[in-house]
């Protein structure tokens, strides 16, 4: 459960890392994407400052937030594919909670999105996908930036 819960934090904001870079090249290019509701909605787990709080956080700060998540979800992949490291060690703690709590709201308010466009919830998905938009981003930046700290061991899978 524990591989199961920090490769699907992995996945979900080295996703919206790696398109971000893309889209990105893609405007250099002058190359348009269109704009896609449920996209962008899958895509925000890329930030560590949820959208509704961008207005609160100084632009700058946002911003090397974001470049040092670029340089975790590359670091992390180069990891993964170079030196054949799975689940770090430093998944543990606080980051484990999050990462737990992070991949079961999101998996909740993904079974909820058919079941509340046939039957009709009183709690939009949406409002749904608040809790692993916010916990899934840090569960993965605190599990890597304590790696650095941490020595690491052989892939743990337990």
């Amino acid at each position: 459960m524990r591989t199961i819960a920090y490769f699907s934090c992995a996945i979900l904001v080295a996703l919206p890392t790696l398109y971000g870079l893309v889209i990105a090249g893609l405007s250099l290019l002058k190359v348009q994407i269109p704009h896609f509701t449920l996209l962008s909605l899958m895509f925000s787990f890329g930030s560590l400052v949820p959208l509704i709080f961008v207005g609160l956080v100084p632009r700058s700060f946002a911003m090397i937030l974001g470049y040092a998540m670029m340089f975790l979800v590359l670091r992390r992949c180069w990891l993964f594919v170079a030196k054949k490291q799975r689940t770090p060690s430093s998944f543990v703690g606080l980051q484990k909670a999050l990462g737990y709590v992070g991949f079961a709201s999101f998996l909740l308010s993904v079974l909820a999105i058919p079941i509340a466009y046939t039957v009709g919830l009183p709690v939009s998905p949406v409002h749904l996908m608040m809790i692993p938009i916010v916990c899934v981003p840090w569960a993965f930046f605190i599990t890597e930036v304590a790696s650095f700290w941490r020595k690491e061991e052989s892939d743990v899978a337990v």
